[in-house]
């Protein structure tokens, strides 16, 4: 029969190394599970967080520029206007014209009258850009507020926007009364928001073009936005991952400024986004490990420990045969100590079978010795009355062969004697005398047969 291949075995702090990452492996896989949720979360609490921002900045955009229009609805109104009294109200205007602005006032036809960046009276730049042009149609037709996208200054060359309002006579149009607002001041309303670093903020056109962004302004202003940003022109407000005009991996929330038509955008890099959550996974992952180690730490120490006690066990098991009475080990496992015990009870009993089969083996030595002293009396006893049995029948058979020899040459001697008496008696007749003759004869081989025979018992 082929012997079995030997089973590979393992320690018995392996096994329970084995044990405990079976039951914590599950137990970790779920504390990651709830983990990576909660992180998901935060992920997601994050970004609603960056949307509110943006909704935040989006109020405050529009406060700016409500700002602007109220100025622009005052000066409308101004009597110094309505009294055609230009001069007095360059001065009014230029006492409300933001810093680095200006304050045009331009008749029906683009030409500008007032202009505060130039002391009244001053002739005024007679080109005006194509985008102030169409911001005046905008103001034309609807008789209201509008804002120009992002252009360049025809006198200074840096970059503006306009909020255009129509001045009302008789319910036309009589002038174009607007604020040109340089970019940097946006720039600077965008700076004094307090975020992160590493986001982004910006204000987009009607023509998705960076009307002012912090940080990088100088650098980034009049760029088309992302191409995610654009795709996305129609919606009022959303998120969107792309990669911004810096280059930058970002995940982004946008609103759109319903009166005005402009967005602002807000930009988180994915690297920053993702730091804490990936603190927090790594934090995580160490604590898992951590954990996991000094389990398996604890565990292997244990199980060496028991493995110990178990190998006490063991020796104290191989010892049970030992003509010595074992007593139980203690160590910290009540298992190993209560197997000890049965061990060392084991071992006591054992003792005592030993010791109650030794002195059966004496008592049954002495009577096997007795039996056989007994049997071999017997045996003689019995070898001396078969001696003596096969002697008295050797001497009866002996007395019988004597008895038959005896009877045999009596025989013989009587028929010698009954001839030899018949031939003397009739020793005249020759014919009986040869037939008395010829019996004594035949008795006399007979007599001679008996004798052979005699002779061949004897040899």
């Amino acid at each position: 029969m082929a012997q079995r291949g030997r089973r590979f075995t393992l320690p018995i702090w392996a096994h329970l190394a084995g044990f405990a990452l079976a039951v914590m492996l599950p137990l970790w896989a779920l504390v990651l599970y709830i983990g990576l949720s909660s992180l998901e979360r935060e992920r997601a609490e994050y970004q609603n967080q960056t949307m509110l921002v943006a909704r935040s900045f989006a109020v405050d955009l529009d406060h700016e520029l409500s700002g602007f229009k109220s100025i622009l609805s005052v000066l409308a109104t101004s009597p110094a206007l309505a009294d055609g009294n230009l001069r007095r109200f360059s001065e009014q205007a230029l006492r409300v014209a933001p810093e680095g602005g200006a304050i045009v006032l331009r008749d029906r036809s683009g030409a500008q009258i007032v202009n505060t960046l130039f002391p009244f009276g001053t002739k005024l730049p007679e080109r005006t850009s194509e985008t102030v042009t169409a911001t005046d149609r905008c103001v034309f037709e609807t008789r209201a507020v509008c804002t120009s996208d992002l252009y360049t200054g025809v006198s200074d060359k840096q970059p503006y926007v306009l909020v255009d309002a129509p001045v009302m006579r008789d319910g036309e149009i009589a002038y174009f009364l607007n604020v040109g607002v340089p970019a940097t001041n946006l720039a600077a309303l965008l700076r004094a928001h307090q975020t992160p670093p590493g986001w982004a903020i910006s204000i987009i056109d009607r023509q998705d073009r960076l009307i002012a962004r912090s940080p990088d302004h100088d650098r980034y202003v009049g760029s088309l936005a992302n191409q995610s940003l654009r795709e996305s022109a129609k919606d009022a407000e959303g998120t969107v991952r792309a990669v911004n005009v810096a280059g930058i991996p970002v995940w982004g929330a946008y609103v759109r400024l319903p009166t005005w038509g402009w967005r602002v955008a807000i930009g988180v890099p994915e690297a920053v986004l993702n730091t804490p959550l990936r603190r927090s996974m790594a934090y995580l992952g160490g604590l898992v490990l951590g954990a996991t180690a000094l389990s398996l730490a604890a565990v292997i120490i244990y199980g060496r420990r028991l493995a110990g006690a178990i190998a006490l066990l063991s020796r104290l098991a191989t010892r049970i045969v030992e003509p010595v009475l074992l007593g139980p080990i203690e160590t910290s496992v009540r298992e190993v100590n209560e197997v000890s015990c049965s061990i060392a009870e084991a071992s006591r009993r054992l003792a005592a079978s030993i010791a109650e089969r030794d002195r059966a083996d004496a008592a049954m030595r002495r009577w096997n010795e007795e039996l056989e002293a007994r049997v071999a009396a017997e045996i003689a006893a019995r070898e001396d009355a078969q001696a003596r049995v096969l002697q008295a029948q050797r001497i009866q058979a002996l007395g019988q062969l004597a008895g038959g020899i005896a009877h045999d040459f009596n025989n013989v001697l009587q028929a010698a004697n009954g001839c030899a008496a018949a031939i003397i008696k009739r020793a005249g007749d020759p014919d009986a005398v040869r037939r008395f003759a010829e019996l004594l004869l035949g008795a006399v081989d007979r007599g001679s047969s008996v004798t052979r025979r005699l002779l061949g018992f004897a040899k």
